[in-house]
């Protein structure tokens, strides 16, 4: 019987082929977009879950409304100062709070060879929050202020097959650096993907006149600001606690323009990035 549902079927399609071909081909175009779709839902939803603790990191942002025009206005650029306050004063909510300079491109030297990659100077603690998969050395790797941690496939590019590890590299023809760690690539949807080496902040701190100067500055708002709370702690918990941080945790000065500007501060947490 079955046999004959396949002939009958068979037949009526070469009856009406332009039907059939219209049928056929809406129904494999519609199969398509769905599968698309789902890829790109997917893609969306696991964006940063490479990261073991992506639910419990953030990005530490204020949000401003101007005196004279009411618009609002947010950053996520911050003062130095301002995680040493954060660290100090708000232990009970973090585990860990991270400075870091922005991604940018730099070169890498190597005997001669130069490669173009993306990096970001940042403290310590930033391999254990991130969790990355350390292929060689550990999360304690940037503890070194002239240490780098390469990316698989940085590691490949300059090395080729041989141990990188305590190999010297420079950055930009200017900072020495040694090799003290090798980590797995991060995926396309992770915010750090890009970045081809981490370096330490302090070497960042130690090689820049006008980063000296703003550790102690609470005007030069041009840092980031990573933290991760506590497991105990929920993010409702965080964001009432740090609300009212410049008028508690600011110099006086920078706690009148805050008020006058009515700053709040936040955590944006890296689920909803």
């Amino acid at each position: 019987m079955l046999g004959s549902y396949l002939k009958i079927g068979l037949r009526n399609l070469v009856k009406n082929k332009v039907y059939s071909a219209i049928n056929i081909g809406g129904l494999a175009v519609g199969m398509a977009v769905v599968i698309l779709i789902s890829l790109w839902i997917n893609d969306e939803l696991s964006f940063n879950r490479y990261h073991t603790h992506y639910d419990r990191i953030g990005m530490i942002r204020n949000l401003s409304t101007n005196p004279h025009t009411g618009l609002s206005q947010g950053s996520e650029h911050q003062p130095i100062p301002m995680a040493e306050a954060i660290r100090h004063n708000y232990r009970h909510l973090f585990d860990k709070v991270v400075l870091a300079w922005s991604i940018q491109d730099y070169t890498l030297n190597f005997s001669g060879k130069n490669l173009k990659r993306a990096g970001e100077f940042i403290e310590p603690q930033a391999p254990a929050m991130l969790s990355l998969r350390m292929l060689k050395g550990s999360h304690s790797a940037l503890a070194d202020p002239h240490s780098v941690i390469l990316s698989q496939t940085t590691a490949e590019a300059i090395f080729g097959t041989a141990d990188p590890i305590n190999q010297n590299l420079r950055i930009d023809n200017n900072l020495d650096v040694k090799v003290t760690g090798v980590y797995e690539d991060l995926p396309k949807n992770s915010r750090f993907s890009q970045v081809g080496f981490f370096a330490p902040w302090a070497l960042w701190v130690s090689s820049n006149e006008w980063v000296k100067t703003a550790s102690t500055n609470w005007g030069n708002t041009s840092f980031h600001i990573y933290v991760e709370r506590r497991p105990q702690v929920n993010w409702p918990t965080v964001q009432a606690g740090i609300k009212s941080f410049y008028l508690t945790n600011s110099p006086e000065e920078i706690a009148q323009i805050r008020r006058q500007w009515k700053s709040e501060l936040f955590v944006h947490p890296m689920s909803d990035w």
